[in-house]
């Protein structure tokens, strides 16, 4: 059964935000244990995304990849950790991972594109070593191996996950709304502009 067993744990009612309210003054503040026995719906991107991000230097943890490459091993860490997390607390968890972007966010991609090139282009004549850790960051993008690793993990681990149509949130989203899943968990806000409610 996908649904945990209720209980009084605080929900987001259905209906119309009043005009003079804001999200926060609509919102409760629940603490992650509290949804033991609840199905969750996991935004999978930016956990991963931090996991890699989040270091000190992008490549602190790497294994050797064969044919001279070094792969990016923290997501890897950050993933088994959380998964492990979730089940000692009784969370019934679907990793969402996204499909391919909606045409309408076309023009912030290439934004974020050549974001990335900018900074790269920087990184190559930087000298400065504080600045050279903050360009390799935004200059990164993940690599198509790393969700390929966290899907394979999670299929060890007999996690259930899922590849969205498009934007994981937006499935998330979708899930909670038709009750198959009690909450979202994501740091994106589009998943209440999805019609999320818990």
């Amino acid at each position: 059964d996908k649904k945990g067993d209720k209980k009084d744990v605080p929900k987001r009612d259905k209906g119309e935000a009043p005009v003079k309210e804001t999200i926060k003054d609509l919102g409760l503040l629940i603490k992650l244990e509290d949804l033991s026995g609840f199905a969750v719906a996991i935004d999978a991107y930016p956990i991963i995304h931090a996991a890699v991000r989040g270091m000190q230097q992008v490549n602190t943890l790497t294994h050797d990849g064969g044919m001279g490459q070094e792969k990016i091993t923290s997501h890897i860490n950050v993933l088994f950790f959380n998964a492990i997390l979730f089940h000692k607390m009784g969370i019934k968890q679907l990793w969402v991972f996204d499909g391919g972007p909606p045409t309408i966010k076309n023009k912030e991609l290439a934004k974020r594109s050549e974001a990335r090139k900018k900074a790269s282009d920087e990184l190559k004549a930087c000298k400065d070593e504080d600045r050279k850790i903050k360009l390799e960051k935004r200059s990164y993008k993940l690599e198509d191996y790393i969700m390929s690793d966290v899907k394979k993990l999670l299929t060890y681990m007999g996690i259930s996950w899922v590849v969205a149509p498009e934007e994981a949130e937006a499935y998330c989203a979708f899930l909670n709304k038709s009750g198959d899943y009690d909450y979202v968990l994501s740091p994106d806000s589009d998943a209440l502009v999805f019609g999320a409610m818990n």
